[in-house]
């Protein structure tokens, strides 16, 4: 049956991670029917309906099963008619999480995993901490400050990223993290919504360039970032920020909402922000990916701003000439000052450009 399940998805214009999630979800009720050679079963809707009403899973998770078995029966012969009586259920059920949405309502699950953002600044910090102890919790570390700390937020596309140092080596399908000498991006090209948005490229702020190539450099410029499948990639994230991806993004969506510079800015682009940093519609982001429930202080200058802001003055130092910053000290009448003082100046002056 897996190679029949094989053959169908093949035709389909589908993500491949879509393509698993379909074969997957599908098989999840074919191994409780008892792995029948064929369709047949399927006929009764009625038994499907019961034994996924068994199931101990979300209303989202049975959506998703309803809607493998309509994509996979559409597909096969005779069997269309029954296709449309599943995605009439998947209908059904997205109806009522969607009433819910609406009302910002959380689910229990979401209760326990969506965490205020700060919270998971603050597990970044602390993971940050123990980075040199080990090589594996450097990767622990790498891995939940680029889930946290920029505002791209993907989904599951961290789990296994090639990287390439130069734009020939960059291919028109694949997921890219492109380093070259003055900047670092991101070039997302096979994901979820990819029919929607197409390619989007992040281009990674100096501060979290600055991390970046520090630890590909302690990795002797890797080829991979991370090799993860879905399942670990999540767990891993849940074992150390103690929220999976899919929580991940509600919280910063949640975060980025609230904040005063995303609500000054205009319709359009406050839409270019929900596509390019989470890749869905800024109507998607005010429902799905925002919990009004979410409990976060609000501050003048957040933790995040706060925590990195040392780093970035770090960063803008190093970039300055040195006969650059002997001009802004004479331009501004420095030389009175000690050296540690007219650090202490120069950096105010820089963050105050």
């Amino acid at each position: 049956m897996e190679t029949k399940i094989n053959k169908i998805l093949e035709k389909k214009e589908l993500s491949k991670n879509s393509k698993l999630t379909y074969k997957r979800n599908f098989m999840k009720i074919h191994n409780i029917l008892g792995t029948p050679k064929n369709f047949d079963k399927y006929k009764n809707d009625d038994d499907i309906i019961k034994k996924v009403n068994e199931m101990k899973i979300s209303n989202g998770s049975k959506k998703l099963i309803y809607i493998s078995i309509s994509v996979i029966l559409k597909n096969v012969k005779g069997y269309k008619k029954y296709s449309v009586i599943y995605r009439e259920l998947a209908y059904k059920l997205t109806k009522n999480i969607n009433e819910k949405l609406k009302n910002n309502e959380m689910t229990e699950t979401q209760k326990k995993k969506v965490k205020p953002y700060f919270d998971l600044v603050n597990k970044v910090k602390e993971l940050e901490s123990k980075k040199d102890r080990s090589e594996r919790d450097y990767n622990n570390y790498m891995l939940s400050y680029l889930y946290i700390i920029p505002s791209f937020t993907p989904r599951n596309e961290y789990m296994k990223i090639n990287v390439v140092y130069k734009k020939d080596d960059v291919n028109d399908t694949d997921n890219f993290i492109l380093v070259e000498d003055n900047k670092i991006s991101f070039i997302l090209q096979d994901y979820k919504t990819k029919k929607t948005y197409n390619k989007i490229i992040y281009e990674y702020t100096k501060n979290e360039e600055v991390v970046i190539r520090d630890y590909l450099k302690y990795l002797n410029q890797p080829s991979i970032l991370f090799n993860f499948n879905r399942q670990k990639l999540h767990k891993k994230l849940d074992n150390l920020l103690g929220s999976s991806n899919r929580f991940i993004r509600i919280s910063k969506n949640t975060h980025y909402l609230k904040k005063d510079g995303y609500n000054k800015k205009s319709y359009k682009e406050q839409e270019n922000f929900q596509i390019k940093n989470f890749q869905h519609s800024k109507e998607q982001s005010e429902t799905t990916y925002k919990k009004n429930d979410l409990q976060e202080e609000n501050k003048d200058q957040t933790e995040k701003e706060k925590y990195w802001s040392n780093k970035e003055r770090k960063y803008e130092l190093e970039q300055k000439k040195v006969k650059e910053l002997k001009n802004i000290c004479k331009e501004k009448n420095l030389k009175k000052y000690s050296t540690f003082k007219k650090k202490e100046l120069v950096e105010f002056i820089l963050r105050n450009e």
